[in-house]
């Protein structure tokens, strides 16, 4: 009996032709004893590399389509920044155009009221107390545009202890009791300046009316988050 083996053949298509000798080293033919196919692993046959190929050419028309809208989202995204931006600033400029403008105005017109008012004491209290309210509504006013320009107050926690804070001075400057019923722990999450603006002049103007129409002795604020 004889053995073989062959190890790592290819693929491809083996005969195994055998022949035996007699005693005195006579030969036969050759004989067929056994055809063998070995065929290709999946990864090595011809359907799986184009399949391949394509899979690459589609994986690769996919991540440049990806990337280049990520590319363009982030543009329109830095475009709409931009745009709230200069509609801020353009908010800001009429503001202090139209609103400390007009303050300034009347602190220069009692102040030349001032001059021409020497000789009456009394008078002079009257337009130097004028004076000194107007220029407390401009530091606010100021107080308020620099508190809305700075981007680090673009949180709802810091919203909440800028409205906690000027709620607190404005109840108290007015004699008015305030209670706050806030969460104890605001999330941080992001709000856009526009939203930051307008949900302060809700409450501002909320603060205004109680003072000036309501009479009130208490004031309770409370504050709270959902979806």
């Amino acid at each position: 009996n004889s053995e073989f083996s062959y190890r790592d053949l290819p693929p491809g298509k083996f005969k195994l032709l055998v022949r035996c000798a007699d005693p005195w080293q006579n030969w036969s033919e050759a004989a067929l004893v056994v055809t063998v196919t070995l065929h290709p692993p999946f990864w090595k046959t011809g359907w799986f590399l184009i399949l391949l190929m394509l899979s690459t050419i589609a994986l690769t028309a996919y991540l440049a389509r990806r990337i280049n809208s990520m590319r363009f989202k982030r543009k329109i995204q830095a475009l709409e920044q931009q745009n709230v931006v200069e509609k801020e600033r353009l908010r800001i400029a009429k503001d202090m155009h139209d609103d400390l403008g007009a303050s300034l105005t009347r602190i220069s017109i009692l102040s030349e009221m001032a001059k021409k008012q020497q000789d009456d004491p009394q008078k002079i209290r009257q337009v130097i107390g004028q004076i000194s309210d107007i220029s407390g509504s401009v530091v606010d006013e100021m107080s308020e545009i620099i508190w809305a320009l700075n981007p680090r107050n673009d949180t709802f926690d810091s919203f909440a202890a800028y409205i906690r804070q000027y709620a607190s001075s404005y109840l108290e400057s007015a004699g008015i009791d305030g209670s706050f019923n806030f969460p104890d722990k605001v999330p941080s999450s992001l709000m856009s300046s526009e939203q930051r603006r307008n949900l302060f002049l809700i409450v501002k103007e909320a603060l205004h009316n109680v003072v000036k129409h309501s009479g009130a002795k208490n004031v309770g604020l409370e504050l709270q988050f959902n979806e």
